[in-house]
């Protein structure tokens, strides 16, 4: 039986004034899953 190991990623979640960094890293292709913006 093959065993598979994931790895958790949690990066902190990026402030609403940075929106438009979390774009353009998300459109980068370097970002492996959801990136968070923080409203509050």
């Amino acid at each position: 039986m093959e065993t598979k190991k994931s790895t958790l990623l949690v990066t902190p979640g990026i402030p609403f004034e940075d929106t438009q960094q979390a774009m353009e890293y998300s459109e980068s292709g370097r970002a492996k899953g959801k990136i968070i913006i923080k409203i509050k």
